[in-house]
Parts: C-alpha cells; sequence; structure tokens
C-alpha cells in the first residue's frame, strides 16, 4: 500500500461529502420554497397566522439548507487542508 491510497481514499470521502451537502442545500431550497409560497386565504384570522408560524417546513427546509452549506464548507477545508498536507510531504527536507 503506497502513501498515495489514504490521501486518495480521503479525497473521495471530502468529494462525496460535497456531493452529499449539494442534495442538501437543493432540498432545503425546495422545501423553503414550497413551505413559503404558501396562497394565503382571503377570510385568514389570527388562528391562522399561528398555524403558518408553526409550520414544520418552515422550521426544517432552512435548516436543511444550512446544514447543507455546513457540509459543503467543512469539507472544502478538510480537501484544502489534505492538499496543504499531501504538498508539505513531497517538499525535501535539505537540512
Amino acid at each position: 500500500m503506497s502513501k498515495e491510497q489514504p490521501i486518495k481514499g480521503a479525497a473521495w470521502v471530502a468529494v462525496t461529502a460535497i456531493i452529499v451537502g449539494l442534495i442538501f442545500v437543493i432540498a432545503g431550497a425546495i422545501i423553503t420554497g414550497i413551505a413559503y409560497t404558501e396562497i394565503t386565504p382571503p377570510n385568514y384570522d389570527d388562528y391562522y397566522n399561528r398555524y403558518i408560524g408553526s409550520s414544520v417546513p418552515r422550521l426544517i427546509g432552512p435548516f436543511v439548507l444550512v446544514f447543507g452549506a455546513v457540509i459543503i464548507f467543512g469539507s472544502i477545508v478538510i480537501m484544502v487542508l489534505m492538499n496543504m498536507r499531501y504538498q508539505y510531504k513531497e517538499v525535501p527536507n535539505h537540512g
């Protein structure tokens, strides 16, 4: 097993995490869009406003959107750190 094998495996994990993060971002955007484009009936009252304010998709949509963004950001940071570590190991020591 070469030295590059664990780095390639970790890179695939990071790329897969980015793809999963993109899926979460897209799903969160769709859920948020559907939840916030609800048509208000003409005879709504205070109870309807309370019902809309406690709607589960209005809570889950932005949460999934932010969670996906955090996954993407974390994966990019890990990929950059892995690349820096790999390049650091490649520099010969002339000391």
